[in-house]
């Protein structure tokens, strides 16, 4: 039985592939490639990145806010939406950051012609903050209504 699990955990590993960012095909020639894939070809003979301009990504995500929930022109105030949302949300909802930027880069091909050299630095953000909702609600009322 032990045999069995190892050889299915093994498998499962084999398949199963992540990447960091969603990539878009036929973009080899940016020399940004090789900080997702080293082992990109490179047709350049070197590269320069441009510092803070060269590379930055960002993403904000929620799990249950929508923007277009606000601001949909369906006849509803848009004080009524917000304090429809400020009062449904959970506290086990969140939103996310991602942020990347690429501080530098620098690539140069090698005397055999084969062999590429890059180094590279980048910084990279990331936060996940859940919904305080007792301290929303004392926000959005302030503390007039504090005997409800």
């Amino acid at each position: 039985m032990k045999k069995w699990s190892v050889v299915i955990s093994l498998f499962i590993s084999i398949i199963s592939t992540a990447q960091n960012k969603q990539l878009l095909y036929e973009f080899d020639q940016l020399p940004q490639t090789l900080l997702l894939n080293p082992g990109t070809k490179v047709s350049q003979s070197w590269h320069v990145g441009i510092p803070f301009l060269s590379g930055f990504s960002s993403h904000i995500g929620s799990s249950d806010l929508n923007v277009y929930d606000i601001y949909a022109d369906d006849g509803i105030s848009i004080n009524d939406k917000i304090q429809k949302l400020v009062y449904d949300l959970r506290s086990n909802d969140f939103a996310t950051i991602n942020q990347q930027e690429e501080i530098i880069t620098i690539g140069i091909k090698l005397k055999n012609r084969k062999d590429f050299l890059s180094i590279g630095y980048y910084q990279e953000f990331d936060a996940i903050a859940y919904y305080p909702k007792d301290l929303a609600i004392l926000y959005y009322e302030g503390n007039t209504n504090l005997d409800k």
